[in-house]
């Protein structure tokens, strides 16, 4: 077994080695030569201009990107934190690839940790990999104009989810095989903790005709993990008419790349979703299930609604054989849903509100 994983080490150090840049030789480890060297490691990447979290990600993109390395992270996954770390999770190897991005603990700055799958080891008991500048050359990344409103495909403003106040009010009606009324009303939260994972909080406000009527409470808990991506982590819905209240969680993370997509491109995602129910302050377990849909970006064309007429981005989701896709319109540039055609159901916004001012 430690003769497997002595291998699996030395094949993890040379996949590393092949992504660019890094040292080739080191002279006799000796504690002098050791300190003198880290030292100089660390140096030059405040020279660059390079900060622990950039080359813990310019490391795992290296890695994601080897083709050698495919066995141990066959994806690309968004960066995630816990503790000192900075990492991602390899659901399908169960490899978590971390960086330690923060000084002050028994870590130190730089250090690579492997843990799962063929190599073992655990979160008490991480595997050592040396450290990013053995591998890399971190480069400090070229300054750019911050992203636009609606950056990534256009369709979406990421960042309106991502700033903290933003209030989003949609009311709809429903026609066809179901009918009533419906209004959401979600305000972004700050940032907190949700299952080990830093995640933006969102509460949404649903009210409803329909069932017999109902308002439910729920917290969303994202985060925006790049220009056209969203990771979902979970959530927490309060106690209603329909259901007690429930804590649901996605085990891994699973991330929305809707905003992504060119025209004509798809992406599917799966979701492993356990919950529980908490009744009386007590948490009891409930089940856990598996889920997946395709979004395929269709297009941009003019949608009119009772609320008005927008410029919209067309997207079309199915969720596997059996199931009738759904098509959704988004207003373009600001992502907010306005209509949406499922079988026989037809849901249109009726009034649509940002920050309290009507679009």
């Amino acid at each position: 077994m430690q003769i497997r994983k002595t291998l699996l080490t030395v094949a993890v150090a040379a996949a590393l080695g092949a992504c660019g840049g890094g040292s080739d030789t080191m002279e006799a480890a000796t504690p002098a030569v050791t300190a003198s060297a880290l030292r100089s490691q660390a140096q030059a990447l405040r020279n660059a201009g390079v900060t622990p979290e950039e080359a813990a990600r310019q490391l795992m993109d290296a890695a994601e990107s080897a083709p050698q390395y495919a066995g141990y992270f066959p994806s690309h996954q968004p960066t995630q934190s816990a503790g000192p770390f900075h990492y991602r999770h390899y659901p399908e190897t169960g490899v978590y690839l971390g960086v330690v991005v923060v000084a002050g603990t028994s870590y130190e700055v730089g250090a690579i940790y492997v843990i799962g799958g063929p190599f073992g080891g655990s979160i008490d008991a991480p595997v050592p990999q040396g450290l990013v500048t053995n591998y890399i050359t971190p480069v400090a990344p070229t300054p750019t104009t911050p992203p636009p409103a609606g950056a990534g495909n256009g369709c979406f403003d990421l960042a309106l989810l991502d700033t903290q106040g933003t209030r989003l009010t949609v009311s709809y009606s429903y026609t066809g095989a179901m009918t009533g009324t419906q209004t959401i009303d979600s305000t972004v939260g700050g940032l907190v903790s949700f299952q080990g994972y830093q995640a933006r909080e969102t509460v949404t406000a649903t009210t409803s005709s329909m069932q017999g009527g109902f308002t439910i409470t729920a917290k969303v808990y994202a985060a925006r993990t790049g220009a056209g991506e969203v990771t979902q982590y979970g959530m927490a819905t309060e106690e209603s008419t329909l259901a007690p209240a429930m804590r649901t969680v996605y085990t891994p993370p699973w991330v929305d790349r809707t905003a992504s997509l060119a025209i004509g491109e798809s992406f599917t995602a799966t979701q492993n979703t356990s919950y529980s129910y908490v009744i009386n302050g007590a948490e009891t377990p409930g089940g856990s299930y598996q889920t997946s849909s395709t979004t395929t970006y269709l297009g941009n064309e003019t949608v009119t609604v009772p609320a008005g007429t927008y410029d919209a981005c067309k997207f079309e989701v199915s969720s596997g054989p059996g199931s009738a896709p759904s098509t959704n319109w988004f207003v373009r540039g600001k992502g907010l849903h306005v209509k949406s055609v499922n079988g026989g159901v037809v849901m249109e916004a009726t009034s649509v509100k940002l920050n309290g001012q009507a679009l």
